[in-house]
């Protein structure tokens, strides 16, 4: 079996993963909120729209703001689908579904927060998911 992905966390913050499921795990339960499925289809959608290698980093949000994001290093996505790509349906692939990131922002926003697609640091995709969106100015 071939490694189509490493996911790490970098080195100034080894911990983020981890953080990152706490953060969920403690916010939710289970039943409510299959916290799997959000990294899951996160990842499944980085390996599957990239060629090997790639990276993919899980990292908790700075500048104030609580949550995480997980970026990769692949090619990315164009500032003008960043919207579209969590509408239902929505495919650039010939045997997608266009149902991951739907469900990745339907579990998401059912829980109160926000997810939101930008580039990454690395040219990649980087998908930052915000926990506490109701203290906004």
């Amino acid at each position: 079996m071939d490694l189509k992905a490493h996911i790490i966390a970098p080195e100034k913050e080894p911990t983020a993963f981890k953080q990152a499921i706490k953060t969920l795990y403690d916010e939710s339960t289970t039943d409510e909120f299959p916290v799997e499925t959000v990294f899951e289809n996160l990842f499944r959608n980085a390996v599957d729209h990239n060629e090997p290698p790639l990276t993919v980093r899980v990292v908790t949000l700075d500048d104030g703001r609580s949550g995480f994001y997980i970026a990769d290093d692949g090619d990315g996505i164009p500032e003008d689908a960043r919207e579209e790509i969590f509408d239902h349906g929505h495919t650039t692939s010939d045997d997608g579904t266009g149902l991951g990131l739907y469900i990745v922002n339907d579990l998401v926003t059912a829980h109160g927060w926000e997810i939101s697609a930008t580039g990454g640091h690395d040219g990649g995709a980087r998908f930052e998911v915000e926990t506490e969106t109701q203290n906004r100015a």
